[in-house]
């Protein structure tokens, strides 16, 4: 699926820049070919880019004029070509076409959710275990007038996991930036465009691995 080139792109960013921190424009490229791979494998890759050319002006490795003029283009270039080629064709759905301007219809809970499902990924169980979450199942809890749900449970362990992340990162600011402006992106994009579960959620889960790995 594309999902598994998206990581095998993502991946590839990580090592290289991790050995090799002076070749920004083989970097540059991975996250290229991640842009092609997907909408979500887009998001990470722009945010990914938008760090390693703030990345080019700071440190031992600091890049040539050149080199930062060709992150720009080979990124430029990726967002181009999947432009070209990411458009749904005329007979596709309505929904695939458009976008949900739903922020204040639909609970903003259900798509925060989507850290705790994807950074503890563990399902209800078998048969019917894809896109559940162990938590799906708890009851509703009740704190004098306010009722919590299993949704409303999840929500406030995500906000919890992310604030945790982001202090996790704090030694390294622009790395933490990247998370933060990353997940939010994903998230942006799961409850305005489309949130088909794990294979979707899970993009929130390598943007983590990314920072870390950073």
């Amino acid at each position: 699926r594309n999902y598994a080139l998206g990581v095998l792109a993502l991946v590839s960013f990580c090592a290289i820049r991790a050995k090799w921190p002076d070749r920004i424009l083989t970097c540059a490229i991975c996250l290229a070919v991640m842009i092609n791979t997907s909408a979500f494998g887009a998001i990470i890759a722009l945010a990914c880019g938008g760090w390693l050319f703030l990345e080019s002006f700071r440190g031992a490795n600091r890049a040539s004029l050149m080199s930062r003029a060709g992150v720009v283009l080979i990124l430029t270039f990726g967002i181009f070509v999947a432009m070209m080629q990411s458009a749904p064709p005329t007979d596709s759905s309505p929904r695939m076409q458009g976008w949900s301007a739903t922020l204040l219809v639909e609970p903003v809970g259900r798509t925060i959710s989507a850290i705790w499902k994807a950074y503890v990924p563990l399902p209800v169980g078998f048969p019917h275990f894809w896109n559940t979450n162990l938590l799906d199942q708890l009851p509703t809890f009740r704190l004098g007038s306010v009722a919590l749900g299993a949704e409303d449970i999840q929500t406030i362990l995500s906000i919890g996991l992310l604030g945790s992340a982001a202090l996790l990162l704090r030694r390294t600011p622009s790395v933490m930036l990247l998370y933060v402006v990353a997940t939010i992106g994903l998230l942006l994009f799961m409850h305005f465009k489309a949130n088909h579960g794990v294979r979707h959620t899970g993009h929130v889960f390598l943007v983590l691995l990314t920072c870390l790995w950073l």
